[in-house]
């Protein structure tokens, strides 16, 4: 143990890109759950609804 460092054999840039891969991941998985709740397309074109009463 008196040579080893921190999280292993593994560099230090390999647990870095870990932590970006599944921080990206857990961030997709977020946005799609709650954008998809509502369709997922927020933009309503004009003229879709009756509100100008044209």
């Amino acid at each position: 143990m008196a040579g080893s460092k921190g999280y292993g054999k593994k560099p230090l840039w390999f647990w870095v890109l870990v932590y970006v891969v599944i921080g990206g991941i857990v961030y997709y998985g977020i946005y799609y759950l709650m954008s998809g709740k509502s369709g997922g397309n927020m933009y309503k074109a004009p003229g879709s609804t009756n509100e100008t009463g044209y």
